[in-house]
């Protein structure tokens, strides 16, 4: 009787495994022939079914901005942000916000992105930016001024 239950389980997590890959080919796959009309569903299924993926969320995310509209793209990011903590999700929040010139609502994600990753060059460069066009030129300098003294990523040796 153990036997058999536990073959059940077993062929239940091959299923699921099988379901969980199935729905990350067809993502992928769908993506890069673009053979039907429908691939933006098949992202739609895969962002469902693997709502903990990252890359697919900002990919998805991407994918509405550019063939859907900047509003859907913004409903699906600021859903996928209330249950997964990602500097990159923020990041994109804050382009998102960017794009429809919401200025405030980008620099609090950028902030959160810098908070969050703070050896990231990225958002501090997007916040001196957005200062700039606010002509905030205080704000503008104090955040050169933290660029300037991080340590850089890659030395160049000579």
């Amino acid at each position: 009787m153990k036997a058999i239950k536990l073959i059940l389980v077993f062929l239940l997590i091959i299923g699921i495994v099988y379901q969980y890959n199935k729905m990350g080919f067809v993502y992928h796959s769908t993506l890069a022939r673009k053979e039907s009309d429908d691939w933006l569903d098949h992202y739609e299924k895969a962002a469902l079914c693997r709502f903990n993926d990252i890359q697919l969320a900002l990919e998805y995310s991407l994918l509405l901005k550019k063939y859907e509209s900047t509003e859907k793209s913004l409903q699906y990011l600021q859903k996928t942000s209330s249950y997964l903590l990602s500097p990159d999700i923020e990041f994109a929040l804050g382009d998102v916000f960017l794009s429809i010139e919401n200025y405030d609502s980008a620099i609090t994600h950028f902030e959160n992105v810098h908070y969050l990753s703070p050896s990231k060059f990225r958002p501090l460069y997007r916040l001196a930016k957005l200062y700039y066009k606010q002509v905030n030129f205080v704000k503008a300098d104090s955040i050169a001024d933290i660029i300037i003294q991080k340590e850089p990523k890659v030395i160049l040796q000579r």
